[in-house]
């Protein structure tokens, strides 16, 4: 009884947050996109710095 009480309680507060987001439909993607350009940014630095200390 438990275990079904708390899937109903994380599905209602799973359909919150849906909710919340559908009325701001570009946050989630706009986290997507900074997420996904910090992972690019931070490559392309490793990038550089391992060409810097590969010419030094």
């Amino acid at each position: 009884m438990t275990s079904n009480w708390a899937l109903f309680n994380n599905l209602s507060i799973n359909l919150g947050y849906y909710r919340f987001y559908s009325e701001l439909p570009f946050f989630p993607l706009l986290l997507f996109f900074l997420h996904f350009f910090e992972l690019c940014s931070l490559s392309l630095q490793n990038y550089f710095l391992q060409l810097l200390l590969f010419f030094l």
